[in-house]
């Protein structure tokens, strides 16, 4: 697979004792975004998408958590409703604006994103003001391919990104893995 240069993932926690006590639960849990649909073959409209993983061995609400996306035109921001990614699990999120959600997507934003720019951008979840992980992209994504996080993740090095497969093994109508791991 391609790697995708430029692709930068950054993972901040900050240290205020102000915190609620959601947000300091939220920095103990391992969520990480984990796969980025931001070019869709066709219309994106109603099909872009964000994975998210929680490597923890509890579930996670993300109710209250805010969702955004920044571009060199502003910012875009979108505070989850209440909605659980299981322990050991993946969710994706998109923004799906059907009255019934497909089966693959456990969560939409609406609008509230807007439609996210193939050229680059940052995606991001936080907890307040607490940043839990932020991804950064500024090449143009191949249409119908998604970004993928690849390996283990580890604060102390960096993680590698790549381009999804043309089509995913498990399902020939859809490309990436929304929803499960990411191939190795």
């Amino acid at each position: 697979m391609k790697k995708v240069l430029g692709l930068l993932c950054v993972l901040a926690c900050g240290g205020s004792a102000s915190r609620d006590a959601k947000c300091r639960a939220v920095e103990e849990q391992s969520l990480r975004i984990t796969e980025l649909m931001v070019n869709p073959e066709g219309s994106d409209t109603g099909r872009e998408w964000i994975e998210l993983s929680n490597a923890a061995d509890a579930p996670q609400a993300l109710g209250g958590l805010t969702l955004y996306f920044q571009s060199p035109a502003g910012t875009k921001a979108h505070v989850m409703g209440d909605v659980e990614i299981a322990a050991q699990g993946y969710m994706v999120v998109g923004d799906d604006r059907s009255s019934e959600l497909p089966s693959w997507l456990g969560y939409s934003y609406k609008t509230a994103l807007g439609s996210l720019p193939s050229e680059g951008g940052t995606i991001g979840l936080r907890c307040g003001t607490t940043m839990i992980d932020e991804v950064s992209w500024n090449e143009r994504a191949a249409s119908g391919r998604t970004f993928m996080r690849q390996g283990e993740f580890d604060v102390d090095r960096p993680t590698e990104w790549c381009l999804s497969p043309a089509v995913d093994p498990q399902d020939a109508e859809a490309a990436g893995s929304p929803g499960r791991a990411n191939p190795p």
